[in-house]
């Protein structure tokens, strides 16, 4: 492994060409003091080379892996949060459905069951339908320009 060092342009390049949300095989290393009259250095493992960096520069790094993962995260979070968000409307209105099952015959329990499963698929069914609708059959249409599916179709 070679040492070598990078201006200050040179990382900025790097640092516009790494991409976080992969893993590039990027490490940066604080090496502690030997001896008060040494300075700590800094390395960046970046692909197996192995660059010098100055203090500034570490810092620049340090704070670009800082800034990038939570930026990483918090649009994780926002999609898991869309996930679990976007279709509450649909998803009471299929709790309500199956809530009030009991109410409209008895049933055996196999008859249950299948009742359950029917109601299921008939409603992911009518939320396809509605989601293909409103996406107008454009798979790149993201999901939050669908609306929430608030009440059944009219024609079951």
């Amino acid at each position: 492994m070679s040492e070598q060092t990078w201006t200050d342009d040179e990382l900025q390049k790097h640092l516009k060409e790494w991409d976080v949300s992969r893993p590039a095989g990027i490490t940066l290393t604080t090496y502690p003091r030997k001896n008060p009259w040494v300075t700590e250095t800094f390395a960046l493992d970046c692909a197996g080379s192995i660059i010098a960096l100055t203090r500034p520069q570490a810092l620049i790094v340090s704070d670009w892996f800082r800034t990038k993962a939570q930026t990483f995260m918090s649009s994780k979070k926002e999609q898991v949060n869309e996930r679990d968000a976007h279709f509450q409307g649909f998803a009471k209105l299929l709790y309500d459905e199956l809530e009030n099952l009991h109410y409209r015959r008895p049933f055996t329990p196999d008859g249950y069951v299948r009742e359950v499963q029917t109601i299921i698929a008939r409603r992911a069914y009518d939320l396809m339908i509605h989601t293909l609708y409103h996406s107008r059959y454009d798979r790149t249409v993201p999901s939050v320009s669908i609306p929430d599916m608030t009440a059944w179709p009219e024609n079951e």
